[in-house]
């Protein structure tokens, strides 16, 4: 119904101010329930949040304390997972508290309030007006009638009078009586006249108000509609707020469970305690057990013992000879068995030997050994007192002091590191990390569910980090799990000190997607506007930006087997990609979750016309994910020889991609050169040559 069929129906009512009123009420009292509820509910959850933050916190440094323990590492993925949930519920608890739902629908429901007191006083008072008029009319009609009724009396005995005045003779005492009739009869007559003005007075005075009070009704159901209305509207938009920070507080959830109870299944029981045994038999510092074979030894009379010299040893064994020249050593101390593994070990001040025992029993981590470090990313590592520190990987050793000297004492060549320093180092446009993994992953892992979502062990996660790190031009990523190598890629775009949408466009990335998502914007003005923000990036940034969002597209066109559409992507990239300069964990950064998903989302949506055509970015060209993955019904690895021509040719179409799309590729698949543009790294002066240098075939695996 429209808003005049609304008004017309409660005018027509005799009780539709009353009954809209009521409804105004009904509204507020509503409004009064569901905010104690969302208040007294983000309370309980703010303390849960409290007690969990406070228990994870002390729980995962006891967990940490030992190694080689079954599922570690996934408690630990799941404490620290619990750490950053709570977090995050902390920030939306203190959202929703405020500015996000209990402050605008408090605020609006207390000037509800205020508006509906102001309508009921006015149609009170416009209420007892007409009462009041009605009450005179009634009064005055009343007054008429019994003026009327006397002068009718008054005639009527005044007519009497006359006839009895024909009939009789004209006496004195006949014509005083007439003429006393005749001015009663005058009298009521006035007092008649005057009651009637009064009684239409009155009427007139009556259909006036009862006008005005019908205009009034009708301006006041307007204003309570409206109201409505617009109270409506608040508790809509501060609900689609609140399910959606709620949407964006739980959704990684069922993923990082999923993620876990996969980890979980893939453990092999017993695997860790055999990891422990193998550290410890590698370790120096603990030495095999010796077992020494049990000597007799002959009875010897005290004659003959007084005739041995005291420096002659009893014992035939060399392995259990001790020393006699200390007074403290006799004949209980020389024949007690040692059960483990015994070192002298020489005291000059008295000049006896004291021995020091071995016990299995032992801790297997000796002072004498190099400590180890655990690293949750390659930011973690420290130099602690200018000594060589190792990574905490399985089976793998790290001497960071070395790297770092390698490194010409940096800390870090690919994580962490700025990315125009990354690629004016690389002498390429886009750096080798993501070209590997983008055309690994397309390789082999398109069609997996929920790639990029999926957590990879995190263990390998942390070793190829470490292969990065040494040298990334020959790290070969054929045996590493696309979830490990995705896990590798986001890791590193997330550390880019800043992301590849850079901080200067974040506000304008954003307000696009706002207005966009407020209908503000129409498809053809977002591309648009998409468009003109993305050509502002850095030559770098937008070739790697470019190649990336093309990839997320073609993953997002199989989402009915990987179930990673447009939007699942965005929610995984957007934070990545596009964060403020106070970082992902601001209140800012979280307000603008959606809209950093929303952007991200429109970049793959219109990847084509924002960066180009996908022949510029194919990571495999002419050959699809699902060729590569599957041929003739056979696995890729037992078509390795089939597709020696296909690697070949990605190989060389990688090294042209890496080197900035300086070659262009023709629809016969021939190379040819740019002409007349000469490619120039970010922040130098100096034109390269538009021949890149040849990558060898041993770097691309």
């Amino acid at each position: 119904m429209n808003p005049e069929e609304i008004d017309s129906i409660l005018l027509r009512l005799q009780a539709g101010v009353d009954l809209a009123m009521q409804r105004a009420k009904a509204w507020s009292k509503y409004m009064k329930e569901i905010t104690t509820y969302i208040e007294k509910k983000t309370q309980l959850e703010a303390d849960y949040t409290k007690n969990v933050l406070r228990l994870a916190n002390n729980m995962l440094p006891v967990l940490s304390e030992e190694d080689f323990l079954p599922l570690q590492s996934v408690f630990c993925t799941a404490i620290s997972q619990d750490i950053e949930y709570a977090s995050t519920c902390q920030a939306t608890q203190t959202l929703i508290q405020s500015t996000k739902f209990v402050e605008p629908l408090t605020t609006r429901r207390s000037e509800h309030d205020k508006m509906r007191r102001s309508v009921k006083d006015t149609w009170v008072k416009e209420v007892k007006k007409m009462q009041e008029a009605v009450n005179s009319l009634r009064k005055s009609q009343s007054m008429y009638m019994m003026r009327k009724q006397e002068y009718e009396k008054a005639r009527e005995q005044s007519s009497k009078v006359e006839s009895d005045m024909l009939d009789k003779s004209n006496s004195s005492s006949v014509l005083s009586k007439m003429d006393k009739r005749k001015k009663l009869e005058e009298d009521a007559m006035h007092k008649a006249a005057e009651a009637e003005t009064t009684y239409k007075a009155c009427v007139a005075e009556a259909n006036s108000k009862q006008q005005e009070l019908a205009k009034t009704k009708g301006e006041l159901l307007s204003k309570i509609r409206e109201q409505i209305l617009l109270c409506d509207q608040v508790i809509k938009s501060v609900t689609v707020e609140y399910f959606d920070l709620l949407h964006t507080l739980t959704a990684p959830i069922s993923v990082q469970y999923q993620s876990l109870c996969e980890a979980s299944q893939k453990y092999q029981p017993g695997s860790q305690f055999g990891a422990f045994v193998r550290s410890v038999s590698m370790s120096p510092t603990n030495i095999p057990m010796k077992e020494d074979a049990f000597v007799f030894e002959p009875f010897i009379s005290s004659r003959e013992s007084q005739r041995k010299t005291s420096g002659q040893s009893t014992g035939s064994s060399n392995d259990l000879q001790l020393q006699d020249e200390s007074p403290l050593m006799g004949r209980n101390d020389r024949y007690r068995v040692k059960a483990w593994g015994t070192t002298l070990v020489s005291e000059s001040d008295s000049g006896s030997s004291r021995s020091v025992e071995s016990s299995p029993s032992s801790s297997p981590h000796q002072s004498g050994r190099k400590p180890f470090v655990k690293a949750g990313s390659l930011d973690d590592l420290e130099e602690a007192e200018g000594e060589a520190v190792l990574l905490g990987l399985p089976s793998t050793e790290v001497d960071l002091q070395a790297l770092l000297k390698r490194q010409n004492k940096r800390r870090n060549t690919t994580f962490g590191v700025d990315f125009q320093e990354q690629v004016e180092k690389s002498r390429s446009a886009i750096p080798s990390i993501v070209t590997k993994c983008l055309t690994e992953i397309e390789k082999r892992g398109i069609m997996i569910k929920g790639i990029y979502r999926m957590s990879g062990v995190k263990s390998k996660v942390e070793s190829l980090c470490s292969k990065f790190e040494k040298d990334p031009d020959s790290v070969n990523l054929d045996d590493e799990h696309p979830n490990v190598i995705s896990n590798v890629l986001k890791l590193y775009l997330r550390q880019l000190p800043e992301p590849l949408l850079s901080f200067k466009l974040y506000s304008s990335f954003i307000q696009v997607a706002k207005d966009n998502m407020g209908n503000v914007l129409n498809e053809e003005d977002t591309v648009n506007k998409l468009g003109d923000l993305a050509s502002q990036l850095p030559y770098s940034n937008f070739k790697t930006c470019a190649m990336l969002i093309h990839h997320l597209s073609r993953i997002a066109s199989y989402s009915s087997s990987n179930q990673m559409t447009a939007s699942n992507l965005g929610i995984v990239f957007g934070p990545t990609l596009l964060r403020p300069l106070e970082g992902t964990g601001s209140l800012a950064s979280l307000v603008d979750t959606p809209h950093q998903t929303r952007t991200v989302e429109l970049l793959i949506i219109n990847v084509k016309e924002i960066f180009g055509p996908e022949t510029e970015y194919e990571l495999i060209p002419g050959e699809t994910p699902v060729e590569q993955l599957s041929v003739n019904g056979q696995n890729r690895h037992e078509k390795e020889a089939d597709l020696e021509g296909t690697k070949e040719k990605s190989t060389k179409t990688r090294s042209s991609t890496e080197e900035g799309d300086l070659l262009n590729f023709s629809d016969d698949g021939k190379s040819k050169q740019t002409s007349d543009r000469d490619y120039v790294l970010p922040g130098s002066t100096d034109k390269k040559s538009s021949s890149p240098p040849a990558v060898s075939e041993g770097n691309e695996h």
